[in-house]
């Protein structure tokens, strides 16, 4: 069977050709303190980390808490750089400069040898 011809049966049972948890799209909020060494590394960290496991597949707020002090208690921020991922569910939490990207997978959730398998697998069916 050819792609186009699972495309079109896919349309035709109004059921999507792939529905891997995976394909949910990653929010992410990330809580810095302007341009401190500690917040530059965890931007640069999580920019890394997204780019190479969720290529076009998140979004990423920076907040500034010298330019938005209300968010700290809005949101219960107790340290800097602090980092939420608000989906998929469930919500996580991780403070730090996520330097360790095995830590930061498995904090937020996702097995890298699960994502591997998963790229490995789209990659040999088409």
């Amino acid at each position: 069977m050819e792609k186009e011809d699972v495309t079109n049966l896919a349309k035709i049972f109004n059921k999507p050709v792939l529905t891997h948890k995976s394909d949910e799209r990653y929010c992410f909020r990330l809580y810095v303190a302007g341009s401190t060494p500690n917040s530059g590394r965890a931007l640069k960290n999580l920019q890394r980390i997204a780019e190479k496991y969720f290529p076009n597949n998140y979004e990423l707020e920076v907040i500034d808490v010298y330019e938005q002090p209300e968010q700290l208690l809005l949101e219960n921020i107790v340290a800097i750089p602090t980092l939420i991922k608000d989906s998929p569910l469930p919500v996580k939490r991780l403070v730090g400069d996520l330097s360790n990207t095995k830590k930061v997978l498995t904090s937020l959730g996702i097995s890298l040898k699960n994502k591997e398998v998963h790229y490995k697998k789209l990659h040999n069916d088409w």
